[in-house]
């Protein structure tokens, strides 16, 4: 079984974070911060709130860290795959309407949200160059999707607060793991049946790799395998949509 969340969970996303994002990205406040410090609500004004992840809420934090990873000023981007004369084509740019500009290109890697050092930027990168998603087959730091701006963004919040490789991989697994969750399922019957190790006992850093969680790798090495164990049959592949 994937868990929700783990109890030690310690990212924090308050509401002068969001804010600042909207405010960089968009021009103007998208979000409402509630009165209630309860960690469940993404835009609690509490900015000690801890990320608190659910089935329920889980898409919501897409469109959350998305404008973060999207504009998020890091030292890596300038070599981004994405930083380039397609940069305004792809899916993560394209799809970013909210914003004053006309396409989410003109705030790739431009604003100021999350300040990160030196050491706290390769960190964060170096995971996102190692970790995949089941809608594309791109790493995370080639973020030419919206899951693929998000989870570079979650990454950028994580490394900023202190969070150790480890710890980054642990994040990015609990959040696609949310994101994909017909996906992730099937990875979990996937291991459970070849090594008899429980979803808890997992590598993120294996379980994210190319292998297991790109498009192409899911489908090669766990969609066939995890389908004939699981207890319906493996889905075609998950899209990207705001």
């Amino acid at each position: 079984m994937i868990a929700a969340t783990s109890p030690d969970r310690r990212l924090v996303l308050g509401a002068s974070l969001t804010l600042a994002a909207a405010v960089a990205v968009v021009g103007r406040t998208i979000l409402t911060p509630a009165s209630s410090s309860a960690s469940a609500d993404p835009s609690a004004t509490d900015h000690t709130s801890r990320i608190v992840l659910t089935r329920e809420n889980a898409a919501l934090y897409v469109n959350l860290l998305w404008p973060i990873g999207l504009a998020n000023r890091m030292r890596a981007n300038d070599n981004s795959p994405i930083n380039g004369r397609m940069r305004f084509a792809f899916a993560s740019v394209g799809g970013w309407t909210l914003g004053a500009a006309p396409n989410g290109g003109f705030d790739f890697n431009h604003h100021a949200i999350v300040e990160l050092t030196a050491a706290q930027d390769a960190r964060a990168a170096r995971v996102a160059r190692a970790t995949y998603r089941p809608c594309c087959d791109n790493s995370t730091f080639f973020q030419d999707c919206n899951h693929g701006s998000a989870l570079l963004g979650l990454l950028a919040l994580g490394a900023a607060q202190g969070l150790s490789e480890r710890d980054l991989y642990r994040e990015a697994l609990a959040f696609n793991a949310h994101w994909f969750p017909e996906q992730y399922r099937l990875t979990a019957v996937f291991f459970k049946g070849t090594t008899g190790r429980d979803w808890a006992q997992l590598d993120p850093r294996v379980v994210l790799g190319a292998k297991f969680s790109s498009a192409s790798g899911w489908r090669a090495n766990v969609a066939g395998e995890g389908g004939t164990r699981g207890s319906r049959p493996a889905p075609s592949g998950p899209g990207c949509s705001a």
